[in-house]
C-alpha cells in the first residue's frame, strides 16, 4: 500500500523539506494510489508559524477529501488549497518604517504560515508530507520559473551582477528605498524575510552613538543613551537640560571630501518645543546650513536638509541645540550623504510587487485636484416662510452636507527602457501607497491609471500615474 506523488510541472518542488513557491501560481501534483480498492484521498492540513516553525498554529483534519476512480491518478493544485486558508489582511501600513520594522510586516511578503499537506488514502494511512512556504504574489507567464529559492528577486527590478546594483537604485532627495530578501530554509526555525531600508548616495556618516567622543563633543547639559527609537529599539539619545540650551558639535566627520557637491543631512528628532541645526566648516567657520528654529513634534519625525559644500578645504561639523524650554530633545540616526540631483518634488510611490516584495519610484511633477459631492436634495413640493409671521417664502432645503476627496497625477520624465519595464509593474499591484514627503508617512490610494510606454524602437520615455484617494472628508450643514 503506497501513495505516489509526482509534480505535474517539471522543476517544481513538493517534498517533506520546506521549500518556496508562489501563492497565486499553480502547484499541481498528481497522486496515485497503488491499491486498486482505494476510493478516497484525504489531505490533513497543518500550519506552522513561519517565524517559529516549532509552533503548530492549526491542524485541520480532512481539509480536502476527494473521491477517486480505481487505478486512476488524482490531480490537485495545492496552492488553491493554501489560498482558501490564507489571511490576506496584510497591507495595513501608514509609515514606511511599519513595512520595514513592524513585527508582522514580513507577512506582506511571505505567508505567515508554512503549509504542511499530509496526504493519505482510505487504504494508505501513513501520510506523504509536503511542506511549502508561499510567497504572496504570482508572476506572469513569461517570468515563470518552476523552482523558487531564497535567491529569488522579489520584485520586477533588473539586477546587474557586474555592478551589484539594481536599476531602481536611484537616490531621490533623501527618500528611502526598500529591498527584501528571503531567508534560507535549510536550517533554523525563523523563516521570516528581511526588509532593509536603503538610502542612496555616497555614505559619509552613519553614527547613532552620539556620545562617541572621537566624533562628538557635548558643550553643555547631559546626553543619555538607551532611549526608545522610531523602530522599537533602544538606540536613540536624549539631550536634557532645563535651564539652558544644549549644544552637540562634532569634529571632522567626513570619510571623503564632498567639496563642490550637494549633501543631504537627515536625522530623526522627537520632543516638545524648538531646536536649531547648523552644518559648519570647522576651519572656515562658515555655516553651510543654518536652521535657526524648527519645531519638534511629540512623535518621531525624520528631518532632511540639503546643502552645498563649498570648495573651501574645510572639514564639516554638525551642531544641534535645543532651546531652553525645559523639554527634552530626542535624536536618532544622523546620516550625511552626497546627494545625487534627482528630485522627487511630487512625492514618491511605494507599491507591492506581484513578485512578492516592494517597489518604489519618485516623481518630479505632480498635479492635485479636489472633487466634491453634495449630500441631500432640495424639496420643491411646497413653500415655507422664513419667519412665523410676515416672513419671505423659501424652498425648504434638505441639503445636509458635502463630502470631498482628491486625485493626484504624477509624472516622471526621461526614464530608460529598463526603468520603464520596472515601473509598469504598478499596474498589477494590489496595494499602492503615496509618500508625500520625506517624513515617510504613507497613504493607501486607488490606482486609476498608469502609462509606461515601452517601444522597442525608442530608448525609454515618460512615466505617468493617476491616483484617487480612498478616504473622504465629510462636512455637515445641519
Amino acid at each position: 500500500m503506497a501513495l505516489t506523488i509526482a509534480n505535474e510541472i517539471i522543476g517544481q518542488e513538493a517534498t517533506t523539506v520546506a521549500t518556496y513557491c508562489y501563492l497565486y501560481e499553480p502547484l499541481r501534483v498528481q497522486i496515485t494510489e497503488s491499491v486498486s480498492t482505494a476510493k478516497k484521498i484525504s489531505i490533513l492540513l497543518e500550519v506552522l508559524d513561519t517565524s517559529n516553525t516549532s509552533t503548530v498554529v492549526d491542524t485541520v483534519v480532512d481539509y480536502a477529501v476527494y473521491d477517486i476512480n480505481p487505478g486512476q491518478p488524482l490531480s490537485i493544485d495545492l496552492m488553491k488549497l493554501a489560498q482558501q486558508y490564507h489571511d490576506a489582511n496584510v497591507y495595513n501600513f501608514s509609515n514606511l518604517n511599519e513595512i520595514i520594522y513592524g513585527s508582522t510586516s514580513w507577512q506582506s511578503v511571505v505567508s505567515k504560515y508554512i503549509y504542511v499537506f499530509k496526504i493519505q488514502s482510505d487504504e494508505t494511512s501513513t501520510p506523504t508530507i509536503i511542506k511549502k512556504l508561499p510567497i504572496i504574489g504570482g508572476r506572469t507567464f513569461s517570468n515563470f520559473k518552476a523552482k523558487v529559492g531564497s535567491d529569488t528577486i522579489l520584485s520586477e527590478d533588473i539586477y546587474t551582477p557586474s555592478t551589484g546594483t539594481y536599476a531602481s537604485d536611484v537616490y531621490w532627495n533623501g527618500y528611502s528605498h526598500l529591498r527584501t530578501t528571503l531567508d534560507d530554509l535549510s536550517s533554523g526555525t525563523d523563516f521570516s524575510p528581511t526588509t532593509q531600508k536603503i538610502e542612496f548616495g555616497t555614505n559619509l556618516i552613519f553614527n547613532d552613538t552620539l556620545t562617541d567622543t572621537s566624533k562628538y563633543t557635548l558643550y553643555s547639559g547631559t546626553i543619555t543613551g538607551g532611549q526608545s527609537d522610531p523602530i522599537g529599539g533602544s538606540n536613540a539619545y536624549v539631550i536634557s537640560d532645563s535651564s539652558q540650551a544644549v549644544s552637540l558639535i562634532s569634529n571632522s566627520i567626513l570619510s571623503q571630501d564632498p567639496d563642490g557637491k550637494m549633501v543631504t543631512y537627515s536625522i530623526w528628532i522627537k520632543g516638545e518645543g524648538e531646536f536649531g541645526l547648523f552644518v559648519q566648516g570647522i576651519q572656515s567657520s562658515d555655516n553651510y546650513l543654518s536652521i535657526t528654529q524648527d519645531s519638534a513634534t511629540s512623535n518621531w519625525k525624520k528631518y532632511t536638509y540639503t546643502f552645498k559644500k563649498p570648495s573651501d578645504a574645510s572639514d564639516v561639523g554638525i551642531q544641534i541645540f535645543k532651546y531652553p524650554d525645559g523639554e527634552d530633545l530626542f535624536v536618532y540616526q544622523p546620516i550625511l550623504k552626497v546627494a545625487v540631483d534627482r528630485k522627487a518634488d511630487g512625492g514618491k510611490l511605494v507599491w507591492k510587487s506581484r513578485h512578492g516584495g516592494w517597489m518604489s519610484w519618485g516623481f518630479k511633477l505632480k498635479k492635485e485636484s479636489q472633487a466634491k459631492k453634495y449630500e441631500g436634495n432640495i424639496q420643491v413640493g411646497m413653500f415655507e416662510s422664513t419667519l412665523p409671521t410676515n416672513g419671505s417664502p423659501y424652498i425648504p432645503v434638505n441639503y445636509t452636507g458635502i463630502s470631498t476627496s482628491y486625485s493626484i497625477n504624477l509624472k516622471e520624465l526621461g526614464l530608460t527602457t529598463d526603468e520603464l519595464s520596472i515601473v509598469q509593474s504598478i499596474i498589477a499591484s494590489p496595494a499602492v501607497y503615496y509618500m508625500r514627503d520625506q517624513g515617510e508617512e504613507l497613504e493607501l490610494m486607488r490606482l486609476t491609471s498608469a502609462n509606461a510606454p515601452l517601444d522597442n524602437k525608442a530608448n525609454g520615455g515618460d512615466f505617468t500615474v493617476s491616483l484617487s484617494s480612498i478616504s473622504t472628508t465629510m462636512q455637515k450643514t445641519r
